[in-house]
């Protein structure tokens, strides 16, 4: 076994020998060679075709426009992306019949986010703590039938 070691030992302190004897340039020219290497792989990486269905495709398109509605509604007055989401809330009853927006409604999970936001709002109105939520906000989704506990 002692053979074995002294064997792989030599093989070891000559592979370190030959890159320690590599000239200043040399060594340079290998480090570029790798490096290039991986540019090569990563550029082939990026530019394989990935198949991918036209609904994900979809879903993609939809999550990037749900995506930039957020950034320009980040950018606006408060009371402006609370109409925007209430006039989504209009849309959503009269596609579904009701107010009923799901915790996890997945076309749409900034609407659900804010109706859960309402029914806070609410109940903090109501324990007289200080809320955002308005006796005109209270009515205006009151007269759409807003559903203020989810069951």
């Amino acid at each position: 076994a002692s053979g074995n070691h002294r064997a792989s030992s030599s093989i070891a302190a000559a592979s370190v020998s030959n890159a320690l004897s590599l000239s200043a340039p040399a060594a340079l020219a290998a480090r570029k060679d790798t490096a290039a290497g991986v540019d090569e792989t990563r550029r082939q990486r990026d530019e394989e075709p990935v198949s991918i269905s036209s609904q994900q495709q979809q879903l993609q398109n939809d999550q990037i426009d749900q995506m930039e509605l957020d950034q320009l509604l980040s950018q606006r007055d408060p009371s402006e992306s609370w109409e925007i989401r209430f006039e989504e809330l209009k849309e959503y009853k009269r596609q579904f019949g009701d107010c009923a927006v799901p915790q996890r409604y997945s076309t749409n999970h900034q609407l659900a986010t804010w109706v859960r936001t309402q029914r806070r709002m609410y109940k903090l109105m109501i324990a007289g703590e200080k809320t955002c939520m308005t006796p005109g906000r209270m009515h205006k989704l009151n007269s759409i039938g807003f559903v203020w506990v989810a069951r």
